[in-house]
């Protein structure tokens, strides 16, 4: 495959819960670009005071393109609610982006709490996705 047919991609994982991430532990996060996957982030890779954690930097193909990305979360019932500690939660989200020949994208992965204390759980954990050239 010639060099100048290729471009850069960088995923950046940024959790951005804000008081959810108290009681839910991320504890995978993965990532595939037109279904073959190229990340998979443990939940260790998310310590206290992480903003972004990089979770791919590769050269694919010029052209149109699909990001998924799947995120297991488990609830931390911090020893007082131990009935949320058995509580798994899958959120999945997928974006199209297109990278021209040599260019570099950088893709931002966000995940956010969109609900509040009456909103059921399985409705408050999201995905959102940016782009910077």
């Amino acid at each position: 495959m010639p060099q100048n047919r290729l471009g850069n991609v960088a995923i950046e994982v940024r959790p951005k819960l804000g008081d959810a991430v108290q009681s839910f532990q991320i504890v995978k996060v993965a990532a595939s670009v037109d279904g073959r996957q190229v990340s998979a982030l443990d939940g260790q890779s998310f310590g206290e005071h992480k903003n972004e954690v990089q979770a791919w930097n590769g050269n694919i193909e010029a052209g149109e393109h699909v990001l998924n990305i799947v995120v297991e979360y488990h609830g931390n019932g911090h020893r007082v609610f131990s009935y949320f500690d058995g509580y798994r939660y899958t959120a999945r989200s997928s974006t199209h982006f297109r990278l021209d020949e040599g260019a570099r994208l950088q893709m931002m992965v966000d995940l956010l709490d969109t609900g509040g204390v009456n909103t059921p759980f399985e409705r408050r954990l999201a995905i959102a996705f940016a782009t910077k050239p």
